[in-house]
């Protein structure tokens, strides 16, 4: 678990050119979760866990803890001790996905992702609608770059502000192991790894 200020570990292996898609919901079993009525696919993972549109999301190489400087940061979307709220990097309610053709430095650069924005995932009366969520996201679809990244992050608008997901793409050239590497969570401006 995350409780603790713990950055989550990942496991299995995933191949070259393949996508991991992590949902951030309670495992109901197969075909039977926000995610998957949404996307007509189960997730790779369920992490019981939960984030909003302004926290920062970090991939580490290693475990992480506490300010998270005890593994590599390998990507990172959005600024670690930088409350999201009305920053121009916003996801709540929304999405964001990595551009074709941009590096990874294992730090948040806006220009290398099409941000959709605070609210993009809700209609004009603030309602959710999976159509629109089908419409704009596409999870398991990102190629290009080399290297283990984020490629896309949703702060869903449904049941429970449901699906919220995170997608990993290996565009590298060899499968990795996923036991080697951790997901972690700044929430609400901290400094601190947040559970």
């Amino acid at each position: 678990t995350l409780n603790g200020g713990e950055s989550v570990g990942l496991n299995g292996i995933i191949n070259a050119g393949e996508s991991v898609v992590l949902s951030f919901e309670t495992d109901n079993g197969l075909d039977n979760s926000v995610f998957f009525n949404v996307y007509s696919f189960n997730p790779d993972r369920y992490i019981p866990r939960s984030f909003n549109g302004d926290d920062a999301i970090v991939l580490y190489q290693g475990h992480a803890s506490g300010s998270g400087e005890d593994a590599l940061i390998q990507d990172q979307y959005g600024m670690i001790g930088v409350d999201g709220t009305g920053e121009s990097w916003e996801y709540k309610d929304g999405f964001s996905y990595r551009l074709s053709n941009t590096p990874n430095y294992g730090g948040f650069e806006e220009e290398n992702w099409l941000i959709g924005g605070r609210g993009s995932l809700e209609d004009l009366d603030g309602e959710a609608l999976g159509d629109r969520m089908r419409d704009l996201t596409n999870p398991g679809s990102f190629t290009d770059i080399l290297g283990l990244l984020i490629s896309e992050v949703v702060d869903g608008t449904l049941t429970e502000g449901q699906p919220k997901w995170v997608e990993l793409t290996n565009t590298g050239e060899i499968s990795l192991d996923l036991s080697e590497w951790s997901i972690g969570f700044f929430n609400n401006g901290s400094s601190t790894l947040t559970g």
